[in-house]
Parts: C-alpha cells; sequence; structure tokens
C-alpha cells in the first residue's frame, strides 16, 4: 500500500490524499477493480500519479525500483521518505533519485536511512514479545 499526504482543507495537518492497495475502489487507473491483483502497475509512472507525488507535502517511496520518483515529481519543501533499496552497478540505491534531495526540505539517505531504524523497533518488539511471554511483563489489554 502506498500513501500520499497533504494538507488538509483548513491548512492544518496532513491528510491522506491517496492510498492504493489491491482491490481498492476509486484508484482511478482500473487497478482497483476486482480480480485485479493491484501489482500490475508497479513501477511505471502514471499521470495520477505523478500528479499527486508532486503535490505531497509527505511522500514516502516503497516501490521497488531504482530513481522511479524524479526531482520533479518532488514538492519543494516536503518530506521524502525513500524505503526502497535496490542493487545496481552503482550500488545500492533508493526509489527516489538523489537529485531530489535538493528539491525536498528533508529525505533520508539510502542505504541507512529507515533501514537501522526497521531493525531497531523490530528488536524491540521480539523483546516486548518475549517479555511477555515469560510474564515479566503484564500483557496489554485494550
Amino acid at each position: 500500500m502506498s500513501t500520499v499526504t497533504g494538507p488538509d482543507a483548513g491548512g492544518g495537518s496532513p491528510r491522506p490524499v491517496m492510498s492504493a492497495g489491491a482491490g481498492e475502489p476509486g484508484r482511478g487507473d482500473g487497478e482497483g477493480q476486482a480480480g485485479s491483483d493491484g501489482n500490475s502497475h508497479r513501477g511505471r509512472k502514471t499521470r495520477a500519479g505523478v500528479f499527486l507525488a508532486a503535490a505531497a507535502g509527505v511522500l514516502v517511496v516503497a516501490a521497488g525500483r531504482a530513481g522511479l520518483v524524479d526531482p520533479d515529481m518532488v514538492k519543494a519543501g516536503s518530506a521524502v521518505v525513500d524505503v526502497g533499496i535496490n542493487r545496481t552497478d552503482a550500488g545500492l540505491v533508493g526509489d527516489v533519485d538523489p537529485g531530489a534531495a535538493e528539491v525536498a526540505a528533508f529525505m533520508t539517505p539510502v542505504p541507512g536511512g529507515v533501514g537501522p531504524m526497521t531493525i531497531a523497533l523490530l528488536l524491540r518488539n521480539a523483546v516486548r514479545c518475549a517479555s511477555y511471554r515469560r510474564g515479566n511483563l503484564p500483557f496489554p489489554t485494550l
């Protein structure tokens, strides 16, 4: 699933503008219809995707294709989280073209961006689960 965020109507905090996942209605590209696995457009630029990416205040990219997001697709002053990691002849690169860092206010590096944080949180959750299982921590209730 990918989500593009933008300002709400009152100019306040960001809200989801587009959330695209398999079988979701209203995707506008025909991919969300019954019988579609939602993956046939993966790694391709679409007009709607370019437009929504360029309007996003926070852009999270996890497409699995090196350099898919060009600098012209990034809103000036936005925050870009590049989750993708791709092995190329030039080494490890993300899904966002490195030139986008000149346009965005913040951009996670690849490698070394979200990967270490993901590993740290997974390890924290594993330790927490072990503590629940051993009875060292009370299991949270809803």
